[in-house]
């Protein structure tokens, strides 16, 4: 199994997003991590409709992540794994999941009471101290949108946070 890289994105799969970062990863499954979505056949079946042609599309509830790892285990090809939370990749770390680029936050929706860390993303107290907790395991914690886009580095994170 290798997982590629660990996301979060407010809005999961969509666009020209998703399609600038399988491609740059070649990204062969994508994992969703997300109770929700798991437990709604309706999402469940967008999601799918959603995910580029040729990507696996795996969704499962944050404790399934034995389950999940059994699935893809052995595999060669490329994994993604998503959700729309720092918290809840907190979780999936804490579950042994681990990537070789680390953990990525993308866009983040704008809402009451939150840390501005980009022009796109904006992050709760409580998110925060997330990242503060998967950083300090050693995961290369950053920002960024798309590959080729400016990264923010966890020693700007810290400046602002």
């Amino acid at each position: 199994m290798e997982v590629k890289l660990m996301r979060t994105d407010d809005r999961l799969i969509h666009g020209q997003v998703m399609v600038r970062w399988v491609n740059h990863l070649k990204i062969k499954n994508i994992v969703i991590f997300d109770d929700e979505i798991a437990d709604d056949s309706m999402l469940t079946n967008i999601f799918e409709l959603a995910c580029p042609s040729g990507v696996e599309l795996i969704i499962a509830k944050v404790n399934d992540g034995e389950k999940v790892k059994e699935k893809i285990e052995g595999q060669e090809e490329s994994t993604l794994i998503l959700n729309r939370s720092p918290l809840i990749m907190e979780k999936v770390i804490n579950n042994g999941f681990v990537s070789d680029l680390g953990y990525n936050i993308g866009p983040m929706s704008n809402k009451p009471k939150t840390t501005k860390l980009a022009s796109f993303c904006y992050l709760l107290d409580d998110e925060i101290q997330a990242l503060r907790n998967i950083h300090q395991k050693g995961i290369n914690v950053f920002v960024q949108t798309v590959p080729d886009a400016e990264k923010l580095e966890w020693n700007d994170i810290e400046k602002i946070i």
